[in-house]
């Protein structure tokens, strides 16, 4: 019988990560030299879609807000093996 089920679920909402936060993962997973990259392309995307560079830290329209979004990023980042 699914009609009580619904008092018993736990509806969870995806909070967007913030600059800091974003900054913060990039530097775990890149290094220093691929915070600088992270923070270049960051810096790119942001001057192409004509936002402020230091604008409000929360943007719900970031994709790279998105922790899946955010990993695929850094993925595409970081460096390559023979390029060390």
């Amino acid at each position: 019988n699914l009609e009580g089920i619904a008092e018993h679920l736990v509806v969870m909402e995806m909070q967007f990560l913030t600059d800091e936060q974003k900054r913060a993962i990039a530097n775990q997973r890149l290094g220093p030299q691929g915070l600088q990259s992270f923070n270049a392309f960051i810096k790119k995307i942001r001057g192409e879609r004509g936002e402020e560079a230091n604008g409000p830290e929360d943007r719900s329209e970031d994709i790279f807000g998105n922790p899946m979004m955010l990993s695929m990023l850094l993925c595409y980042l970081s460096p390559k093996e023979n390029e060390m």
